[in-house]
């Protein structure tokens, strides 16, 4: 898959974060629960990996383009969560090293990700595969596609579902999260 191709699969999800994201409870003021949508955006994420997980070279190209859009609508719900409740739980002098400290941990578990999971992506096709890596499918031809081809989608199937009991977890944790919003530093008074 070109660069291009895949940033395009990427953007898709996009939709989906900037939708959900209004309706979840941000700022210092809310007096909603965290707990819910940290929960329902995990679970949904579990939910479309696992859909993931189902795809076969002959999968409708309409369904491989929505679940993304699914995946950026429960990532919308749980990012925004997380973030609140870093900031409501920090000391108010350490607000700017908690924030920082979520794009980190973000960053580092982009590449985590790719390596946890890329890996078995690796192994699974090449053991299964036609006698070449996953940057050779573009160029086979014939049977030697159609095999590589449901090497790779048997292959991102059991990544998929590794994933999916990834977040499955992530939504039994997210049930021990505070069920009511108590931030721990008082809003910055206003000074007129």
């Amino acid at each position: 898959m070109p660069c291009r191709a895949s940033g395009a699969a990427v953007w898709r999800s996009a939709p989906g974060q900037a939708g959900s994201s209004p309706t979840t409870p941000t700022g210092a003021g809310s007096s909603t629960s965290t707990c819910p949508f940290a929960v329902s955006g995990s679970a949904i994420s579990a939910l479309v990996l696992a859909l993931l997980s189902t795809l076969t070279p002959d999968t409708s190209l309409r369904l491989i383009r929505a679940d993304p859009l699914l995946l950026g609508v429960a990532f919308g719900q749980l990012v925004c969560q997380v973030i609140q409740l870093v900031q409501q739980t920090a000391p108010r002098h350490q607000l700017g090293v908690a924030t920082t400290s979520i794009r980190f941990f973000q960053t580092l578990g982009n590449a985590l990700g790719t390596a946890l999971f890329g890996t078995p992506l690796s192994r699974l096709y090449e053991a299964n595969g036609p006698g070449s890596t996953t940057s050779a499918i573009g160029g086979l031809t014939g049977s030697a596609h159609a095999r590589a081809t449901v090497a790779f989608t048997d292959s991102m199937s059991v990544v998929f579902r590794c994933a999916a009991g990834l977040m499955a977890v992530a939504s039994a944790l997210a049930l021990r999260l505070p069920t009511s919003a108590s931030p721990l530093n008082s809003p910055i008074p206003v000074t007129a």
